[in-house]
């Protein structure tokens, strides 16, 4: 197993794609974080990833929001003690502008996901990678 015993943070987790990157972690024997907005979903997927056998933990934030972003950096890290691979997959969808990738121009899709590029921001910079990932982690 190639995730036995690493702590993996999900962004995202509660649905589609990071759904399914949390749940094939757990699978390979991580220990799984996962974050949405939608706490009712956030639940089901932690519920499917204990029934998994994994040690996961789900939580709500709002990663357009950078203050939100490191306080969840700072909640994985106290419940684990490190995160060891950061799986940053929020707001990958492009609903929130009412278009599909393709039809958006750039100026659009920037505009539609802006949590994307900020909440990397704030989990890279709210001192995850100097203090709380392992040097061996990956962001």
């Amino acid at each position: 197993m190639k995730l036995h015993h690493k702590i993996v943070l999900v962004t995202g987790g509660n649905s589609g794609i990071g759904r399914a990157i949390a749940l094939r972690a757990a699978a390979e024997g991580a220990h799984v974080a996962i974050t949405g907005r939608a706490s009712a979903k956030g639940a089901k997927v932690l519920g499917e990833l204990q029934a998994a056998g994994a040690l996961a933990a789900f939580f709500a934030a709002d990663l357009g929001d950078e203050t939100q972003a490191a306080k969840l950096v700072r909640a994985v890290a106290a419940l684990f003690g490190h995160i060891d691979v950061v799986v940053n997959n929020a707001g990958a969808g492009a609903r929130r502008a009412g278009r599909t990738i393709g039809k958006a121009h750039a100026r659009q899709w920037r505009l539609a996901r802006p949590d994307r590029h900020r909440s990397h921001r704030g989990i890279r910079g709210g001192g995850s990678k100097r203090i709380l990932i392992r040097p061996h982690g990956h962001a």
